[in-house]
């Protein structure tokens, strides 16, 4: 089995090798015997592909985005689920304000050194990444390190509020 490029004129470019070359050889002009190693593909003419194949492939694209927007709904409910808290301060007294964000649940707590009490209930779902419908209400939540911050607030009628883990 000879391995020769197709021949030009009728002479073979493996058996003399001094020719001067006008062309380059392309892949599908190297042949093993009768048989071409590549198709012959002519230029102008468009490549067309079964409809199943573009189908499968746009398949594919729309798995992979549902792939990508499923785990990183995921990954911000793993984040925006825990205790939030932060500390104020009214008269000289210090008291502990809570978020307590689970299972589709957010607990709004008092703590002090005297009164432990719940003060609202309220039920979310997150819509997007960064985006949370609380009772009803669209909320952005930013969540930076060790902070979040709601807006518009959903526990005063300030523009934001922030809490830390």
């Amino acid at each position: 089995m000879d391995i020769y490029p197709r021949s030009i004129n009728g002479k073979s470019d493996v058996m003399n090798p001094s020719r001067n070359r006008t062309s380059s050889i392309m892949p599908s002009d190297i042949r093993i015997g009768n048989c071409s190693i590549m198709p012959n593909i002519v230029r102008g003419k468009n490549v067309t592909f079964p409809n199943g194949m573009i189908l499968g492939i746009w398949g594919l694209i729309v798995l992979l985005i549902l792939f990508i927007y499923i785990y990183s709904c995921c990954s911000f409910a793993n984040q925006f689920e825990r205790d939030w808290s932060r500390v104020e301060e009214k008269s000289g007294s210090y008291y502990e304000l809570k978020l307590c964000v689970s299972n589709g649940k957010i607990e709004y707590k008092f703590d002090s050194w005297l009164i432990n009490t719940s003060l609202n209930t309220y039920s979310y779902n997150i819509v997007m990444p960064g985006k949370v419908i609380i009772d009803g209400k669209m909320v952005d939540v930013e969540i930076k390190d060790d902070m979040m911050i709601l807006s518009p607030s959903i526990t005063s009628a300030d523009d934001k509020e922030y809490w830390i883990k």
